[in-house]
């Protein structure tokens, strides 16, 4: 299957996160059984990636055997084996990240070190070129991959990507870790990245409503993740992966 073609032809959808160092490998499943009930596809991710081989590399194994939707990993890369990932996804995101201080994780060149390591690695099974801003203060963005703060404003914004070629993309993800982002934002990075380049919205999704106005706003895809983190987790993610929505 052409993982970006699919995804191309899902927009407008809300796609779910499973992060197997949040969660342990029983609840993953269950929601992975769960959310795929709902969603075109699936996104395994982690700003941490420490002993992926021991945490998220079995949760995949597992879940090919189950699924029934396309499985996207999404893990900043790491010395010296670049994006963690496995042949029994389905794709991964490269992801730079456009606003960390080392070149290691902002380059966007599709020549760059860490795809030629993840390559080596893992397989090119079906590298999806991807780039990432961080909005907020993060600080475990800040450890992980150097972000450096990027406020929620258009100035701070288009500052952070200014010069940026959106040809080399295919995926555009932008993410704040501890606030919503605003529609008046996703409105404008939408029209930043034009409508080639798929959109995806995240951080501190916790209702319909927030997520229609991103759609309605400009996203092409609100990921849901670890907001719902107490009981009714998959309650809340049901509720808002099962509304039927037109636009």
């Amino acid at each position: 299957m052409d993982i970006y073609k699919y995804m191309t032809s899902c927009r407008k959808s809300i796609i779910p996160i499973i992060d197997p160092f949040k969660f342990n490998y029983e609840i993953n499943i269950n929601r992975l059984l769960i959310f795929q009930k709902y969603a075109p596809f699936c996104i395994v991710a982690s700003t941490d990636c420490e002993n992926f081989e021991m945490k998220v590399a079995p949760f995949i194994a597992a879940a090919s055997k189950i699924k029934t939707i396309p499985i996207i990993t999404h893990f900043p890369p790491q010395k010296p084996n670049g994006f963690p990932s496995s042949p029994l996804a389905d794709a991964f995101f490269a992801t730079s990240v456009i606003n960390s201080n080392m070149e290691y994780y902002s380059s966007l060149s599709l020549e760059r070190e860490s795809i030629k390591q993840s390559i080596e690695k893992y397989g090119d099974n079906c590298l999806i070129s991807s780039a990432a801003l961080v909005l907020g203060n993060d600080k475990k963005s800040q450890k992980f991959v150097y972000s450096k703060t990027v406020d929620h404003s258009t100035e701070s914004i288009s500052k952070a990507l200014e010069g940026i070629d959106f040809n080399l993309l295919k995926v555009f993800y932008l993410y704040s870790r501890y606030s919503i982002i605003s529609n008046e934002i996703c409105g404008f990075v939408k029209s930043l990245v034009g409508d080639n380049i798929l959109l995806f919205v995240s951080g501190g999704i916790s209702n319909t409503e927030q997520v229609d106005n991103l759609l309605y706003s400009g996203a092409d895809f609100v990921s849901i993740g670890t907001t719902f983190e107490e009981v009714n987790w998959n309650n809340n993610a049901i509720n808002i992966l099962n509304k039927e929505r037109r636009y």
